[in-house]
């Protein structure tokens, strides 16, 4: 029986050392690769039309559905600015507040409109008197008013309301101021068209309570629902 030297025993066995190193780069190879897809922006054109192709052959075999490949969304809806009525309102209150003749316009959310009241001065003999004109102060605040919205996409309508006192002269009156609000907005160089509204009286009495003269900033958007004012 013949019996191996040491060193034949290993020589063998050192002959394969070098698959350790071999399997060291083939796995930094495959870690390399693999980064280099995980940072990548795959082309999901060219996989749709992969995973078109084959649904497309397996429907040509018979007995598989075709399908639309990949999840079915719908179109993404642009928001427009001026829809958002509370941040329009904030950004008013914000550009009126550095102009001390708009101290006294108010503001009125509601779920349709943002509503800005100018209160109207009480005068006059007559109860119509009251509202047939604007004042200087309610002019110079319209001009103002007019400026600012002609920079915003919204829509805006007048609307004056005749004292609750209601008889015909009161009415008469309303629909006058509502013409003099109408032609200080288009004075102020407001390039838009809008509506102008002149309302009756909420409820008769002997007090001719004068309400006041508010302009309604209405969403670019239209709505369905909403409130009136």
């Amino acid at each position: 029986m013949t019996s191996l030297a040491p060193a034949q025993m290993t020589a063998a066995p050192t002959k394969r050392l070098w698959l350790i190193t071999f399997v060291d780069l083939v796995m930094l190879l495959l870690a390399f690769f693999v980064l280099m897809f995980s940072m990548s922006t795959p082309d999901k054109g060219r996989f749709a039309a992969i995973a078109s192709g084959y649904a497309s052959a397996f429907h040509a075999l018979g007995g598989v559905e075709e399908t639309t490949v990949g999840p079915q969304r719908l179109p993404a809806l642009e928001r427009v600015p001026g829809d958002d009525l509370a941040y329009l309102e904030t950004v008013l209150k914000s550009a009126f507040s550095r102009s001390p003749s708009l101290d006294g316009v108010g503001f009125r959310l509601t779920a349709q409109y943002l509503i800005l009241e100018l209160p109207t001065a009480v005068g006059g003999s007559q109860p119509g008197d009251a509202i047939q004109v604007l004042d200087a102060t309610t002019q110079r605040q319209v001009f103002e008013i007019g400026g600012v919205l002609s920079n915003l996409p919204n829509r805006i309508a007048v609307l004056v309301q005749a004292p609750a006192k209601g008889d015909t002269a009161t009415w008469s009156a309303a629909r006058a101021r509502a013409a003099a609000v109408r032609d200080a907005l288009v004075a102020s160089g407001y390039p838009k068209s809008f509506a102008v509204l002149a309302r009756g009286a909420d409820a008769a009495g002997e007090a001719a309570v004068v309400p006041p003269t508010r302009i309604l900033v209405m969403p670019d958007t239209p709505t369905a629902a909403g409130e009136a004012p």
